[in-house]
Order: C-alpha cells, then sequence, then structure tokens
C-alpha cells in the first residue's frame, strides 16, 4: 500500500492510495495526516479479509467524525477480525 496524494483541511482530506495494485481514492471525515495513515492499515487488513476497498472507504467515511472515540470492550489482545465483526454487529451475543 502506498500513499499517492493526500488533501488535508479542518474537516478531513481527500486521499488517494495504491492498494495492492489498485488506485483507490477516498475521504475521511477527520483531520490530521496520522488518521489518513490509520485509514490505509484498515483499508489494506479489510481488504484481506475479503471485505472491498471501496466499501471499506465508505463505511470509514461515514463512520468517523470529529470528536467521535471508538473503544470496542473487551478488544485488548484480540484478532482484528474479531474487531470488525463486533464493529459490523457481526458476533453480537
Amino acid at each position: 500500500m502506498q500513499l499517492l496524494a493526500s488533501r488535508l483541511d479542518a474537516e478531513g482530506s481527500e486521499n488517494e492510495a495504491l492498494l495492492f495494485g489498485e488506485r483507490l481514492r477516498f475521504r475521511l471525515n477527520v483531520p490530521g495526516r496520522h488518521m489518513v495513515m490509520n485509514a490505509l492499515g484498515v483499508l489494506a487488513v479489510a481488504t484481506l479479509l475479503g471485505i472491498d476497498p471501496e466499501e471499506a472507504a465508505a463505511a470509514l467515511a461515514a463512520a468517523l467524525r470529529p470528536g467521535d472515540v471508538v473503544l470496542v470492550k473487551g478488544s485488548y489482545g484480540v484478532g482484528m477480525k474479531l474487531i470488525i465483526d463486533r464493529l459490523s454487529g457481526e458476533g453480537r451475543t
């Protein structure tokens, strides 16, 4: 994965990345280059888990807003798949 371009503004960023040989453009609604880099990692893992990268990018754009904090109870030391399942509503009891 490689970040090709990123335009940062006060509300977020417009980004273009190369993800497993495919170009992907995505918007983040939270500011900061660190959030762009975090999103790249999330998009890479989602793609490896078989999630369409454009759908994952759209979900990130919809889910992340300034001031939001996401804490997954019991997530310490568990795999990323479990965290994604919990955030998506799968695996709930």
